[in-house]
């Protein structure tokens, strides 16, 4: 944040400025069977306040949104759960001055919303018991979603030159994918043993990050675009075999 008071005046000119990205959510990885990725933190907010405010060639690059974490859950669970962190806004900026705001040149980069983190899940497989099989371990992934991005341009009071802002393409952050893997029955053990039912797998992909942009007179570059959702796979764990029974003893040939 920038506050030249009430007294200050600020003449941005022939200047670029490049604000930080938010940081990621850390990643949680093999560490128990209940995994989470945490959330990406929103970029930085850009802030003038001062008297009055020129812009002459003043490039503004807002920083994108973190990433979220990757969670992916230990082998041997019943259930396995993973759900990615989900993805950090794009930066915003606000500059408010007293007496007006004068505008010859300035483009806005809006930044990125942050991909969502992935996921990763996994069932333990079945032992074979006593007699029936064990059932395989349940697996639920879900991938995090990508970071929003959506840009309002808005002038209130002495404020010239909004059409000579120009504002780059605005574009939300991808989701994140998920995979889940449903762990095998058991096989049975012994004669009219049933085998173990398999695992179930559910997959559910992140949301892409929304992304909208309302320019107030600006000049739109390339639009918005939301992000894409996340891939999403599942596979169910097959099913034990079942007990063997013993061959009946067969006589032998009668004699002649």
């Amino acid at each position: 944040n920038f506050n030249f008071g009430q007294n200050g005046d600020v003449h941005l000119q022939d200047f670029h400025l490049v604000g930080p990205a938010g940081n990621d959510g850390a990643s949680d990885e093999g560490a128990n069977c209940n995994a989470k990725g945490d959330n990406g933190e929103d970029a930085m907010r850009f802030r003038v306040v001062a008297r009055d405010v020129q812009i002459n060639n003043f490039r503004i690059e807002l920083g994108n949104g973190g990433a979220g974490g990757t969670a992916e859950t230990k082998k041997d669970c019943d259930p396995g759960v993973a759900k990615g962190g989900n993805g950090g806004e794009a930066g915003n900026m606000k500059i408010s001055a007293e007496k007006g705001i004068g505008i010859n040149s300035m483009t806005i980069v809006p930044g990125n919303g942050g991909n969502g983190g992935g996921a990763i899940a996994y069932g333990k497989d079945g032992k074979t018991t006593a007699c029936a099989g064990e059932k395989g371990g349940d697996a639920t992934a879900t991938g995090g979603d990508g970071g929003k991005n959506k840009k309002e341009l808005s002038a209130a009071g002495a404020v010239s030159g909004i059409g000579n802002i120009t504002i780059n393409a605005v574009v939300g952050g991808f989701a994140g994918s998920a995979y889940a893997t449903g762990g095998k029955g058991g096989d049975g053990n012994g004669c009219k043993c049933d085998g173990g039912a398999g695992g179930k797998g559910v997959a559910t992909g992140g949301k892409g990050g929304d992304a909208s942009v309302k320019t107030g007179g600006a000049v739109s570059a390339d639009g918005a675009t939301g992000g894409n959702g996340g891939d999403a796979d599942a596979t169910g764990g097959t099913g034990g075999a079942g007990g063997q029974c013993p061959m009946a003893p067969s006589g032998g040939n009668g004699g002649k």
